[in-house]
């Protein structure tokens, strides 16, 4: 499974290419439509899960297609149908062409954000005179937030009706997504509000180069996977905010299994009878490191993924794949208190672990609904490029059953026992809200 924690190493990976820009007329257009529409329908296993066989011919049939389209927006008219997919995992890139022109020459959106899905507000303004940190953006170039958000959350990846997943990589990546929709631009006019005074200020866009230097800058955390003990409190806290094992022996030098097996062996030394495990921004990774991880949460045999589909010849059968079967707990198992603190950015094997805590009533949850389905969603994804646009589009080939579910019901994410949302103003100034109230409200001072 490919994840947008990679982003970063592809952007790299651009920045030196070139290309020219490019247009498309109505036929190729529709005809890229048509071809995008079978390849869904051949191999997508979750195609028909969100709506019937004849909703997919239906939206595509329901386009009104103009005479020319640039490279922005044919790519807006391909990914509206991430909006009928609802597949988390089924991703829409421009095509190599204008990544590559955006990436060498390209000026993008000079600030990061946060979005609550109400409120924008500027989370790192990067040494910006005018606008700062904490001011609320109201527009940019004259589209109020309030329309384009939403407007960008219907051509983003999403499971089900689940919002919360593509809120989340919009408060990661606002930049880039706004380059796929409307493209590079010299200027953003910015209309934004501090101290109950709204003001518009055309803002230079920046380059790639400019912006990989802002991210790269703003990392500080050096491991993947981390803890810390109070003893006083017999209370344990353990980060993970990846799962796969490539990134993380290769970006932070880590073993998974070494570091869980070490913070086990330390909190059963120092007796610990309450912990607290971070999941929140973890968009997922390699199963077999969720399963080793519940062998030390779980007192009894478990199972990661109850089946596997695959669509052959269009028709979805079951399958194989990994981690099937039944788990056996660990010969030490933690057996005190269990907090799991979520947000929209755990995804995908993140959810596949939070859902087999649910399902054995291990853990509390607190923080807000996961991104992903605890039900079901897919991977193992193809890589498809269109044959005139050359949109990028990476279909899933495997559908992952994690609990048996009613297609007739709404397939949620992990709902937390405690909705715990943080404020926008904490967001944009970097608070750790969420782990205050758990230890202020669950720990220090339980009802």
């Amino acid at each position: 499974m490919k994840h947008l924690h990679t982003l970063l190493i592809l952007l790299l990976s651009m920045l030196n290419l070139s290309a020219q820009s490019v247009s498309y007329t109505q036929n190729e257009i529709e005809e890229d439509l048509i071809f995008l529409s079978k390849k869904l329908q051949k191999t997508h296993p979750s195609i028909y899960l969100h709506y019937n066989p004849s909703g997919l011919e239906a939206h595509r049939k329901s386009i009104t297609l103009k005479d020319q389209y640039n490279d922005h927006e044919a790519y807006t008219v391909i990914s509206s149908f991430a909006s009928i997919i609802k597949d988390g995992h089924t991703l829409f890139y421009p095509s190599k062409t204008t990544q590559q022109k955006n990436n060498e020459s390209g000026k993008f959106f000079p600030f990061s954000v946060s979005w609550d899905a109400e409120t924008m507000m500027v989370s790192n303004h990067y040494n910006h005179e005018e606008i700062k940190t904490g001011y609320e953006i109201l527009a940019i170039n004259d589209v109020l937030i309030e329309e384009l958000l939403p407007f960008m959350i219907q051509h983003m990846m999403q499971d089900g009706n689940n919002q919360q997943y593509p809120i989340w990589v919009i408060n990661q990546y606002f930049f880039e997504y706004y380059s796929y929709l409307f493209g590079c631009q010299e200027d953003y006019q910015i209309t934004y509000s501090f101290n109950d005074e709204v003001y518009i200020s055309s803002i230079p866009g920046i380059t790639k180069t400019k912006w990989i230097e802002n991210i790269t800058s703003q990392e500080e955390q050096a491991k993947a996977i981390y803890y810390s003990f109070d003893q006083s409190s017999k209370l344990a806290f353990l980060t993970i905010r990846d799962w796969h094992n490539a990134v993380l022996r290769k970006r932070y030098k880590q073993s998974f299994k070494k570091e869980i097996d070490a913070f086990f062996q330390e909190a059963k030394q120092n007796k610990i009878d309450k912990l607290i495990i971070d999941l929140r921004d973890n968009q997922g990774g390699d199963l077999v490191n969720s399963k080793h991880l519940l062998s030390y949460l779980l007192d009894a045999p478990f199972t990661l993924v109850e089946a596997y589909k695959k669509r052959k010849k269009g028709i979805l059968k079951k399958t194989s794949g990994l981690q099937q079967g039944t788990h056996k707990p660990n010969n030490y198992v933690y057996e005190g208190e269990l907090y799991v603190l979520i947000n929209g950015g755990s995804f995908s094997n993140t959810g596949i672990f939070c859902s087999a805590l649910k399902s054995s009533y291990r853990a509390t949850f607190i923080g807000e609904e996961t991104g992903g389905s605890s039900y079901v969603f897919c991977g193992n994804p193809k890589r498809v490029r269109l044959p005139n646009t050359k949109i990028i589009i990476d279909i899933p080939k495997l559908q992952f059953v994690l609990q048996a579910f009613d297609e007739t019901e709404e397939l949620t994410g992990i709902i937390p026992h405690y909705v715990f949302k943080p404020t926008i103003v904490g967001l944009a100034n970097g608070e750790d809200e969420m782990t205050e109230f758990v230890l202020r409200e669950l720990i220090h001072n339980p009802n």
